[in-house]
């Protein structure tokens, strides 16, 4: 059985164009088109009709240079075969999760 799914990484939630244009190629409600446009929010998960949508907070330490820990936000919108996901700045975040499974099933 081959199982087709489809992994966007969007770097850059600023870009509004960029956002819209995904919104309207997958479908995505305007109103969670704002919510990963605006970064102050709080943790969430919106069960929609047909998909799931998750904005959180991610945590990490900067590594080259101070060694602070810095706060974005995250998001993820889930539908059948089809994860987005939407951060404010780039980060390898899953790069092993994807050559994993490039590994194991050839597609993501």
């Amino acid at each position: 059985m081959n199982f087709i799914f489809l992994g966007i990484d969007v770097d850059g939630i600023h870009y509004q164009d960029v956002i819209s244009a995904i919104g309207l190629r997958y479908n995505i409600h305007p109103l969670v088109q704002t919510d990963i446009t605006t970064i102050e929010q709080r943790t969430k998960l919106d069960v929609l009709d047909d998909a799931l949508f998750l904005v959180c907070k991610l945590m990490y330490r900067d590594m080259n240079g101070t060694g602070n820990i810095h706060t974005e936000q995250i998001c993820f919108y889930l539908k059948e075969n089809l994860l987005i996901t939407f951060q404010e700045t780039p980060k390898d975040l899953f790069d092993s999760i994807k050559s994993k499974n490039f590994k194991t099933n050839n597609s993501f």
